[in-house]
């Protein structure tokens, strides 16, 4: 399945336009790299936090939503406003046709 959308970055209507970060969708050639940042924007939340990590979220030509973490990730924190915006982007991906 191909999703068409305009790239955040580059603003073509780029077929391969199916991966989303900060709500915005990119080309991936485009997309902002993945995996931890080093910050720690609500400080250190346990003793093995890594920070925080920039995620990806697309679904594959099977329909399947795929959450890429650009590395290992053995656990997720978040306010609770981040953990609904993160559930909704989710559901979008899911609801795509």
């Amino acid at each position: 399945m191909t999703i068409r959308a305009e790239c955040a970055a580059c603003g073509r209507d780029c077929a391969n336009a199916n991966a989303t970060y900060n709500g915005n969708v990119y080309c991936i050639g485009c997309m902002p790299s993945l995996g931890p940042t080093g910050k720690f924007p609500y400080g250190m939340v346990a003793p093995d936090d890594d920070g925080a990590i920039r995620i990806a979220i697309s679904k594959d030509r099977k329909g399947n939503v795929r959450l890429d973490f650009g590395g290992s990730c053995t656990w997720l924190a978040m306010p609770p406003n981040e953990a609904i915006a993160l559930a909704k982007l989710i559901l979008k991906h899911a609801e795509k046709t």
